[in-house]
């Protein structure tokens, strides 16, 4: 199984090199904190949604044929 690359080495801002739950916490303090990196991936996501509306709505109906 892979690891998420949020776990892996980094150097804290004490210089020190940290993994598993501090680099995580690390990064998330980097990227502005939890409410900002939850608010960066919702509006990524949404956009991504809107994005496959828009080529849904692009596609060709379907319609249903009824045989004998």
């Amino acid at each position: 199984m892979k690891t998420d690359p949020y776990y892996s080495a980094i150097k804290a801002d004490t210089g020190t090199v940290v993994t598993g739950m501090a680099a995580f916490i690390v990064r998330t303090k980097r990227a502005g904190g939890p409410t900002n990196m939850f608010r960066e991936v919702g509006a990524i996501a949404a956009q991504e949604m809107f994005e496959r509306m828009e080529a849904a709505a692009k596609r060709p109906k379907l319609r249903l044929v009824k045989t004998a």
